[in-house]
This record gives structure tokens, C-alpha cells and sequence, in this order.
């Protein structure tokens, strides 16, 4: 009987999980209220808008952030994938085992993500502040 209580929960939580992710219409509101300011702006009388380049430096550091950003999603998976196999051990120490090993990699590398997302960010400062300068 909680077979089916499973299987009926899994079916829910993917269709969920399908409407969510894949069915939802895109919102847009970046692009409008940037046409927005492009006719005020030429209301205005303004003949460019003020647009910031950016440096290399500035580039390869967002890149950077943006890599750093997806090994954390990763880390966080793992450790959400070490907590499950732990809740479904069953007494089995081999599984306990190789789930608190999953998950204290998964702190550790967690750990050392976020630090080299700290160090990158405080070199683009430092970087960025020195630029302007």
C-alpha cells in the first residue's frame, strides 16, 4: 500500500517539477523596461545612453564567478544525494559509510568553493577599484 502512496508522490512531484521548469512562459520585463528608458532618453534629447565597457579583467572574473557558482550547485546536489542515501540505509553501514564519506567531500569542497569565490571577488575589486583610479 505505500508502494502506491510512492509512486503517486513521484508522479506528482515531477509533473510539478515539469511545470515548473519547463512549461513556464518566460518573463520579459528586463527588455520592456529597457525600450522604456530608450524612448525616454530620446525625449530627452540625449543622443547616447551611457553605456560602461567593461575590461578583460572584469569579464574573466564574472566568467569565473559563474563556474564557481555551478561547482556549488554541484556540491550542494552532492550533499543533498549523500543525505538521501543516508535516510534510505536501512541499517546498512557500508551505505552509512559511503554516505557521511559523499557528504563531508561534498562540505570540503563546498568549503573551498566559497573561499575561492570570496578570493575572487575581492581581486575583482581590488582589480575594478584600481581601473577607475
Amino acid at each position: 500500500m505505500s508502494y502506491i502512496f510512492l509512486k503517486r508522490g513521484l508522479l506528482i512531484f515531477s509533473v510539478f517539477l515539469y511545470l515548473s521548469l519547463f512549461a513556464a512562459a518566460p518573463i520579459l520585463a528586463q527588455t520592456s523596461a529597457g525600450d522604456l528608458l530608450e524612448r525616454l532618453r530620446e525625449k530627452a534629447g540625449y543622443e547616447e545612453a551611457f553605456e560602461e565597457e567593461e575590461s578583460v579583467f572584469i569579464a574573466i572574473g564574472k566568467m569565473i564567478n559563474v563556474f564557481l557558482s555551478f561547482l556549488g550547485i554541484v556540491f550542494v546536489v552532492l550533499t543533498i544525494y549523500g543525505g538521501f542515501l543516508w535516510m534510505t540505509a536501512s541499517g546498512n553501514d557500508d551505505q552509512v559509510g559511503q554516505a557521511r564519506k559523499i557528504i563531508i567531500r561534498s562540505a570540503i569542497g563546498l568549503a573551498i568553493i566559497l573561499s575561492a569565490y570570496a578570493i575572487t571577488w575581492f581581486a575583482m575589486e581590488q582589480l575594478s577599484s584600481a581601473i577607475e583610479v
